[in-house]
Parts: C-alpha cells; structure tokens; sequence
C-alpha cells in the first residue's frame, strides 16, 4: 500500500520511523508514536501499547501467581504437619515476641514488619526493660514478704505455741484444768492459729499448691515449645511469613543465640521465681495467725503472681499487642494435629497424676515431716495438741433465736 519508491525514512510525513515497521497498511496509526519505548499490552513492539513494558507486567504476574501458589503450599504444610501455638498476653510474652521479632529485623537487616530499624530496637529494649521490672518487683515482694511479713508471723505462731506448752504441760504431761483456766486472750490466739486446723489448713494449702503447679506447667510447656523449635543457621530463617491461620507469621526455627537468650533471660528466671513463691507462700500461708486474714494473704499471693499481667495490660500500646497476634509459634507434630495417639493421651495422664500426687501428698508431708526442715518449717514438732472445740463453741453460737426476744432495751 505505501510507494515503495518513497524512502522509508519519508514515510508519515518524514518521520524517522527506521525503528519502526512500516505501517503503511494501517492509516490511522498515522503520526502515533511506535517507538518500542511507548505504551505497550501484548509484548508486540511498534503498536501503541505493544511492547516490551507489558512483557515485564507478565512476568510480574506470573511471579506473583507463582509466589501466591507457594504460599498456599506452605499454609498447607505447617496446617497439617503442625500446631500453632499463640503466644501468652503477659511480659513474658512480649518478652518472646521481642526477642524474636525484633532481633531478627535487628540480626538480619530485613523489614518484613515494615518498621524502621530504630522502632525495633526500641521497641525490643522496652519489652526487655518490661521483664527486668517484672522481675525486680517480684523477686522484692518476695524478700520483703518474707522479711516484713512471714518471718514475724512464724515468729508468733511459735510464740503462742509455746507458751501453751510452757503453760499447760507440767513434766510432759497435758494437765487439762491447766488449759481450762488458761487466759482467754491467749486461748483465742491459740485457737485462731491456722495451722492448728489440720484438714482446713491442707485444703487452702492444696489449692496454693495448684495455683502454683499451674504457672509451673505453664512455663515447662512453653520450654518444650521453645525445644522443639527447629535450628536456623541465619536469623531470616526463623520466619515463614503469612503461613499460619488467618495470614499470620510463623516461628519455625530459632538460632543458637536466640534460644540460649530464652533460656537464660526468661525461662529459667520464671522457673526459680515460681518455686520460691512456692515456698514463701506456704508459709505465710501456713503461720496465718487469724482465719479470717487467710484470704486477704491468699489475694495477696495472687497479686504476686498477676504482676506480669498488671504490666502488661498497664504498659504495652496497644499496637505491640496487636502484632503479637499475628505471630504465632510452631511445632511439628506426629499424626494429624488437634488428635492425639493413645500413647500421648496416656503419657499426658500420667504427668497429671503425678502432679496432682505432688500436691495431694506433698501437703501433708510439709504439714508434718517438713515442718524440721530449717528455714521452710513453721512450728517443729508441732503434735496438734490444741484442743479447741468448747472455744469455738462458745464464740459459734447463736445469742438470738427467731421465737424469742433478743436485742431487748435496758
């Protein structure tokens, strides 16, 4: 169609269109530019919209489709080779969280949170400093119980006992008039005495013991959590990224030096804070010289535990949390998850036996045997010799019947 006798360089109006093939055919393209440089969709150069930038914009896609078939695998695989384990809302938690997170993004120079690199290590010292103060407040509510409040409740408890022996024994021998005119002050504080009451004191002393084997637990879990975790030679490893439930983080592997630095910082202080509550809690409890402060010294037991969760629902924003949501751990597991084999379902029993045994004979055993340990004991040798039925008689019974007149006038 076009005159072949016409140069090409002259064709459409002398445009240079060596670059270009000759179009001649297509009038209406005339004065378009066709450089391979212009606008492109289909990969074919010289047309407006058919060149080499949309070749590129396929490749894109064909990445990004391969990238999304590879992320629907691995959602796949940690689903049914695996459990996700959330991590707990407390400064322990941030704590792991942190470490973790952050110290990878730190380790590794990536930005997979796209967070600038200072924001994590501030926001990694902050969740550090959160567990230092944790443990600061515990470890001192725990001396200071010990020195401004167990040890002057022992000291009583044992001196009240021991004036009662000193009083109403006579060369070994319980003389009972002797307890009968016993002082009345003296009898009440006698009586009142906690660990007087053999089966109430191993009631409240079981449930303390429980409260306590549940934060142990807890923590044991989370050290088998944090074993089972896989060896990763490079901090990137560690992350698998948008391959849990609900699009969430993974944490598949852990370096040497990460998990040397949950063990060392976070597990382990855990472990000898919770035995030490343990011990001091059983004896305030234990030398509870008044029934009705028994409760107010088991809140404030309590108190010590949910030190944790106080500072964690006082301090971290609300942003840190909301993160910490969308990074869960995991660990493989044998079979399909959520079904147990009958082998773990039984190994699982056989642990809550034992523990449940470790508070079920284990309280009596302190309540009597280990009351010569020194130190841990509360009375030693104490024989449940008090007999105090006909004092809470006196002060149990009612002063006024429903058929009578009571509250009368002067």
């Amino acid at each position: 169609f076009s005159d072949p006798m016409v140069p090409a360089r002259e064709v459409y109006a002398g445009r240079d269109s060596s670059s270009t093939p000759r179009c001649g055919c297509f009038p209406f393209l005339a004065g378009m530019d066709l450089d391979s440089g212009g606008s492109s969709f289909i990969g074919i150069s010289g047309f407006p919209g058919f060149g080499p930038r949309r070749t590129e914009s396929y490749a894109q896609i064909s990445q990004v489709d391969d990238q999304e078939e590879k992320d629907v695998n691995n959602s796949r695989f940690y689903a049914e080779h695996g459990e996700e384990i959330e991590i707990d809302e407390d400064v322990y938690g941030v704590a792991i969280f942190s470490i973790i997170h952050d110290g990878t993004e730190i380790l590794s120079q990536s930005n997979r949170d796209h967070v600038e690199l200072p924001v994590n290590v501030f926001r990694m010292v902050f969740s550090i400093m959160m567990l230092l103060t944790n443990f600061v407040l515990q470890v001192t509510m725990l001396v200071l119980a010990y020195k401004r409040v167990v040890a002057p409740s022992v000291h009583k408890v044992q001196s009240v006992y021991k004036q009662y022996r000193e009083n109403c024994y006579e060369e070994g021998i319980y003389r009972p008039q002797r307890w009968r005119d016993y002082d009345e002050e003296d009898k009440a504080r006698l009586c009142h005495m906690v660990f007087g009451s053999f089966w109430f004191i191993y009631a409240i002393l079981f449930l303390w013991w429980a409260v306590m084997i549940t934060e142990v637990r807890k923590n044991e879990r989370m050290a088998r959590v944090i074993t089972n975790l896989g060896r990763a030679l490079h901090p990137d490893e560690m992350f698998v990224t948008g391959a849990g439930k609900e699009g969430c983080d993974l944490i598949v592997r852990l370096t040497p030096l990460v998990r040397t630095c949950l063990y060392a910082i976070l597990l382990l202080p855990k472990f000898l804070i919770s035995f030490v509550l343990l011990v001091l809690g059983t004896m305030w409890l234990a030398a509870t010289d008044k029934f009705e402060d028994l409760i107010l010294n088991a809140v404030a037991l309590e108190f010590v535990i949910s030190i944790d969760e106080l500072l964690f629902r006082a301090f971290i924003p609300v942003s840190v949390k909301q993160a910490m949501t969308q990074v869960r751990l995991w660990n493989q597991v044998e079979g399909e998850p959520g079904k147990f084999e009958p082998g773990t379902i039984l190994f699982g029993l056989l642990g809550s036996t034992i523990w449940y045994l470790v508070c079920f004979i284990g309280v009596p055993i302190f309540l009597t045997l280990g009351q010569a340990i020194p130190v841990i004991g509360v009375l030693p040798g104490f024989a449940y010799d008090v007999d105090c039925a006909d004092f809470w008689e006196s002060i149990t019974q009612r002063m006024c019947h429903m058929d009578e007149e009571c509250f009368s006038t002067g």
